[in-house]
């Protein structure tokens, strides 16, 4: 029987580093590329306002490596390496195939597409690895 429970410690501590990915991911390592690609200024993006943005980015993050946790659970993986490749499937399926709309029907540069798609990746490797490990 398949148990479709999250590991809420794994989550939590996987949802937390994924936030912290995404911080460094769109601040100092990618930042200005992404505030090119979305036609955003500096002074558009005030601390003050992204607060509320930065709490749902974290409860977002924690939902999805409970999700993940389930599917790595249900699929009943034995090592690291079958967790990453959950995560890299998951990644294929729902992130790199949905995340082409933004080019399709959006109308938004193809190197948005690409910086998006890789932090994901990034992501949904770091969250398997810690939820298989915890």
């Amino acid at each position: 029987m398949i148990v479709l429970e999250p590991d809420i410690m794994g989550s939590v501590a996987a949802g937390i580093v994924a936030f912290i990915i995404g911080f460094a991911w769109y601040g100092p390592l990618f930042g200005k590329q992404w505030m090119q690609y979305m036609g955003l200024k500096q002074e558009s993006m005030k601390k003050e306002g992204m607060m509320p943005a930065m709490i749902g980015g974290l409860v977002t993050a924690i939902v999805s490596a409970g999700v993940l946790s389930i599917f790595i659970s249900a699929t009943g993986v034995a090592d690291i390496a079958g967790a990453l490749a959950v995560g890299f499937l998951v990644w294929v399926g729902f992130f790199l195939t949905t995340g082409l709309g933004i080019v399709l029907w959006e109308q938004k540069p193809i190197g948005l597409y690409f910086l998006n798609a890789g932090h994901h990746l990034v992501t949904l490797l770091v969250m398997s690895a810690v939820i298989f490990l915890l």
